[in-house]
This record gives C-alpha cells, sequence and structure tokens, in this order.
C-alpha cells in the first residue's frame, strides 16, 4: 500500500507515471523495457561501471558494446560513445 501511495504522489509532483522498483538494477532494467530495447539492439555502455548497466540490456536480449571512459572523468567519453553508437538504440552514461 505505501509503495503505490508512493508512486501516486510522485507521479503527481511530476506530471509522469511513476513505478517504484526494488533496487537500481531493477530500474535500468525497467528504464530500458520502458525505452523499447529488446532483442539484436545495441546499448552503449561504459565499462566502467555496476554490472547491471550492461546485464540489463543483455537481459533483454539486447548487445552490449563498451565505449571507452574519458580519463579525466572516468565517466563515459562523449566521442568514444558517438563513435560506439552507429545503429545502437540506446546509451546508458553511468557514471563511474
Amino acid at each position: 500500500m505505501q509503495a503505490t501511495r508512493f508512486e501516486d504522489d510522485l507521479a503527481a509532483a511530476c506530471c509522469n507515471p511513476a513505478v517504484a522498483v526494488t533496487s537500481g538494477t531493477a530500474a535500468l532494467h525497467v528504464a530500458y523495457a520502458a525505452a523499447g530495447v529488446g532483442p539484436g539492439q545495441d546499448v552503449v555502455v561504459a565499462p566502467l561501471t555496476f554490472v547491471a548497466t550492461a546485464s540489463a540490456a543483455a537481459l533483454l536480449g539486447a548487445n552490449v558494446v563498451f565505449a571507452d571512459v574519458s580519463p579525466d572523468t572516468g565517466n563515459l567519453d562523449p566521442d568514444a560513445a558517438k563513435a560506439a553508437a552507429k545503429g545502437a538504440s540506446a546509451a546508458a552514461p553511468a557514471a563511474a
């Protein structure tokens, strides 16, 4: 009951539907599914992140494409992501 109330209150505050999940891994899985990620699609992710960033996409049948990180920030390098994104369906710019 509390989760439903939380979802309703959050949806009212954000003017968008809201769904509560049990973890960040579940949130990534739901976000990829909502974005339409599925079998045969490429999803660009950084190799220096929590494993769920890649595994949630793989669980939906997507191909995980790793792009390098910036040596200055440790985050996904925009140029590397652009190069890897040729034909990609999604990119996950997760922080390291």
